[in-house]
C-alpha cells in the first residue's frame, strides 16, 4: 500500500525564514518514505513579490532526515503594480528514499525565497509505503504516470471549506490494483479579486485497511486589484502516484474536497482515478 497524508502549512514571511512547522507521523505500518506533493499559492498578492518555496523536512527519529530542503512552486514573478491575474501551481512530485520503521514524526516547514508580506499557503503530502509496493510505481514518482486500463473522473461545484464528498467511483472487480489519481481545482466563471483557490482531497473507501489517502490540489493563488487578462490556466495537471490493492470484487472508492478557504462563486474541484 501507498499511503499519502496531507498537511496544511502556512510558509514563513521572510527570505529563507522557515515558518512554524506542521508534524506528520507516519503509521505504524510504514517501511519506506518514497516521495512529497507539493501545491501552494499567494493568499494576497503583492506586487514585488516574486520567489519561490524552500520546502523543509526534519525528523529526530529518521537517520538522515534533519534540515533537509528542496525547492518547490510557485514559481512568480513580480506582476504590474496594480492589477494581476496572479500565478498558478501544479503539484510538484518530488521523489524521497529514507528507510523508516513507523510511527516516526516528520516537521515540514516552508520558507519563501523573497520576503513576502502575506505568507503563502501550502498543501503538502507525504507518501510512505509498507513495503508491499510494486517497483514500477515507486520507480515512477516524481516521473509521470503508470500505465493503466481504466479510469474514472467525478467533478463537482465547491466553494465552501466545509468537506463535501464527490460521487463514489466504483473500482471494478477485474482491476488489480489503484495506480494513480489526479486532483483538480479550476474556476469555471470570473475570478474574485484577492481569492486563492487550492485544498485535498481525503479519500474513502470500501475496501478495508486502505489507511490515510490524502491527496493536495492544484493552486490558484490570489490576483491583485481587479483581474486582467485571462485569468490563470493549467496546460497540464500530473498524475499523482497511488498504490492499493482491491479484492477482486466491485469497490468503491469516494474522493471528498477540502477547500483551503472558501471561494464566491463558479469554482470546480474533479478528481480522477486510474486502475490496472
Amino acid at each position: 500500500m501507498l499511503y499519502s497524508d496531507n498537511a496544511s502549512i502556512s510558509a514563513g514571511t521572510t527570505a529563507d525564514s522557515f515558518g512554524t512547522a506542521v508534524t506528520v507521523s507516519l503509521g505504524d505500518q510504514a517501511r519506506r518514505l518514497v516521495g512529497l506533493i507539493i501545491s501552494g499559492a499567494d493568499p494576497t498578492y503583492t506586487t514585488a513579490e516574486g520567489g519561490a518555496a524552500r520546502v523543509r523536512l526534519n525528523s529526530d527519529s529518521i537517520p538522515g532526515l534533519a534540515n533537509q530542503d528542496w525547492i518547490s512552486g510557485p514559481v512568480t514573478t513580480s506582476g504590474p503594480a496594480t492589477n494581476s491575474s496572479g500565478q498558478s501551481c501544479v503539484q510538484d512530485v518530488i521523489p524521497l528514499d529514507y528507510d523508516v520503521k513507523g510511527n516516526e514524526d516528520i516537521d515540514i516547514s516552508i520558507a519563501p525565497t523573497t520576503t513576502l508580506t502575506t505568507a503563502r499557503l501550502y498543501e503538502v503530502a507525504v507518501q510512505y509505503t509498507d513495503g508491499q509496493v510494486p517497483a514500477d510505481i515507486i520507480a515512477a514518482i516524481g516521473k509521470g504516470p503508470i500505465a493503466s486500463k481504466g479510469s474514472r473522473t467525478v467533478d463537482a461545484s465547491q466553494t465552501t471549506t466545509t468537506e463535501t464528498a464527490l460521487t463514489a467511483i466504483t473500482v471494478p472487480s477485474w482491476a488489480k490494483e489503484v495506480v494513480g489519481c489526479r486532483a483538480v481545482a479550476h474556476k469555471t466563471g470570473a475570478i474574485t479579486g484577492g481569492e486563492e483557490v487550492g485544498g485535498f482531497f481525503r479519500l474513502t473507501s470500501t475496501i478495508a485497511g486502505i489507511g490515510v489517502q490524502e491527496y493536495p490540489t492544484n493552486f490558484l493563488g490570489a490576483t491583485l486589484g481587479t483581474p486582467v487578462g485571462t485569468g490563470m490556466n493549467e496546460s497540464q495537471i500530473p498524475w499523482l502516484p497511488m498504490h492499493i490493492k482491491t479484492p477482486g470484487t466491485n469497490q468503491t472508492i469516494t474522493p471528498s474536497i477540502n477547500l483551503r478557504t472558501a471561494v464566491t462563486t463558479a469554482n470546480r474541484v474533479a478528481f480522477s482515478m486510474a486502475w490496472r
